[in-house]
């Protein structure tokens, strides 16, 4: 449903809301509206459980793909694959995994979805590695 008029919504719910006096450049597709009691925190590795549904070849530490948590997405690298070297079709394994433009609000249980191609792949988000509000603030786009 689009553009439907609501009086509230719950905490897990998907949502736009019109805020008055946020400018539309500061508010961008997949942020999220939170308490502070909650203590947000941005995260650029994660761990993830993941299984490869389709893959036409290997994937190794260094593979990039887009990745969707609900409705934020951004490309991430695959760093590394725990316990063992590659991933093929089919297979299930944990990798950790960086954003590769900036660090969103994750945790632990979250779905990913992940695609590059014809590459697809679902996991289940396992351990965040949070980063400081000084780290944020002085951190340069991974490259």
């Amino acid at each position: 449903m689009n553009r439907v008029s609501v009086d509230s919504a719950r905490a897990g719910q998907i949502m736009s809301a019109a805020l008055a006096g946020v400018e539309y450049a500061d508010v961008e597709k997949g942020m999220v509206i939170l308490s502070q009691r909650i203590k947000p925190q941005a995260v650029e590795e994660f761990k993830a459980d993941i299984h490869v549904l389709y893959h036409p070849t290997t994937i190794k530490p260094g593979y990039q793909s887009v990745v969707h948590v609900y409705t934020h997405r951004q490309p991430a690298k695959i760093v590394s694959i725990l316990g063992r070297d590659t991933l093929r079709t089919g297979d299930k394994g944990t990798v950790i995994m960086r954003f590769m433009k900036k660090p969103a609000y994750l945790y632990r249980g979250q779905t990913i979805i992940f695609r590059e191609g014809r590459t697809k792949g679902i996991g289940r988000i396992v351990e965040v590695y949070p980063k400081t509000a000084e780290a944020i603030r002085t951190s340069q786009p991974p490259t």
